[in-house]
């Protein structure tokens, strides 16, 4: 009776460790994916803090979601390959001195990422605070 079931232990632990690792696999795809995600909406965040409580300058936010600094040095490359036009900065409501409304916003989208053997597209960030200049 032995003899016929030489191969079932060999063959159910080939599914087993095919689906195992095709989980771990997902994981750490989608780990990576909230990541990134993760990443930039804390470098949003940043970057319109910066602007709140500075002269508005819209390339150094620009720089700050990108590169993580408002004056990047030559050699930095951009986070997870973002271009300028995947982030938008503005300050709507500014343009008339006597606003109290004065806003900065910050926008990230466009950016994608693979998974597993497709790109996502990433959804649109947004980050918005109240200037805090006179």
């Amino acid at each position: 009776m032995r003899s016929n079931k030489k191969g079932q232990s060999l063959v159910e632990s080939a599914l087993t460790l095919g689906v195992f690792f095709a989980l771990v696999v997902g994981l750490l795809d989608v780990g990576q994916m909230l990541f990134v995600h993760q990443t930039l909406v804390e470098r949003a965040r940043e970057s319109v803090r910066w602007g709140a409580v500075h002269r508005f300058d819209a390339a150094a936010m620009q720089n700050l979601v990108l590169y993580g600094n408002a004056t990047p040095a030559a050699s930095d490359t951009p986070f997870w390959g973002l271009k300028r036009s995947n982030v938008s900065v503005s300050n709507p409501d500014c343009e008339v001195a006597s606003n109290s409304d004065c806003r900065v916003k910050v926008v990230v989208s466009g950016y994608s990422y693979p998974l597993l053997s497709s790109a996502f597209t990433g959804g649109t960030i947004e980050a918005s605070l109240p200037s805090e200049l006179p």
